[in-house]
């Protein structure tokens, strides 16, 4: 049920972003949503599960959009480049590179990293991995909410780019209803990092199993602890990987 209503919503975002007349096509819209408002509620409708955990909703990705790649490369290009929540291979994407975000609540700051493919690099491109540490903490600052809001209020004079992160954000699973429960979730940032993927950086790719995976196997996932990788760290701060981010984008 809620993947029906957080993919209407996508939808409906999305066919208002393409209006030929957008506040006209927002009337009619508004106009449904009284219509639909009057019916009875589902049984269980209300009874909504709270997210238990961080990961489980585009926090990671929403932090990097917003503190390291808005300011570096313009919260135009940034949205664009957001292909997360289409299912695309990688979390951000352009021309010839890609940015997979890995967002972690473990104490010892590791990674699941999902199939062989996950940290591979483009076909004759780059690859960049963003790593998150975060930590549950009453006393924290942040929280997905907080996040969401951000980049609302980042986009409040770009109607276009507004509607474009919302379909994005819906997408991913966000679901303005619960925000109260996200918000009883605050984190502390532990660890943040931005890497280059490459040659020699620890992982696991279709090469590393000679003659591909056995018959009956699938899916292979594992772990990656980011201190191993240390070697391949280009920047710990937005400031210090603005440049490198323009220049990679452009």
């Amino acid at each position: 049920m809620i993947r029906h209503v957080q993919t209407d919503a996508a939808a409906m975002t999305l066919a208002l972003a393409s209006a030929p007349h957008p506040v006209r096509h927002l009337r009619s819209m508004a106009a449904q949503c009284q219509q639909v408002s009057a019916w009875p509620a589902p049984i269980g409708y209300a009874a909504i599960p709270a997210p238990k955990s961080a990961p489980a909703l585009p926090l990671g990705e929403l932090w990097f959009l917003s503190r390291w790649l808005c300011p570096s490369v313009g919260a135009a290009k940034a949205l664009q480049m957001w292909r997360g929540p289409a299912g695309s291979r990688n979390d951000f994407e352009i021309q010839g590179m890609g940015i997979e975000v890995k967002t972690t609540g473990r104490v010892d700051a590791t990674h699941v990293v999902h199939g062989l493919d996950q940290l591979l690099e483009p076909p004759g491109g780059v690859l960049l991995l963003y790593s998150l540490s975060v930590r549950d903490e009453a006393s924290g600052t942040d929280c997905l909410p907080t996040m969401v809001n951000e980049m609302r209020g980042r986009l409040a004079d770009d109607f276009q780019a507004l509607l474009q992160f919302d379909a994005s954000v819906y997408a991913a699973g966000y679901d303005d209803r619960l925000a109260s429960d996200y918000a009883g979730l605050m984190l502390r940032i532990r660890d943040e990092g931005l890497y280059r993927v490459t040659d020699g950086f620890p992982r696991l790719v279709p090469a590393s199993v000679i003659g591909g995976l056995p018959a009956g196997l699938s899916a292979v996932n594992y772990v990656l602890n980011p201190d191993a990788a240390a070697a391949y760290l280009l920047a710990k701060t937005p400031v210090a990987a603005a440049k490198l981010l323009a220049d990679f984008t452009k």
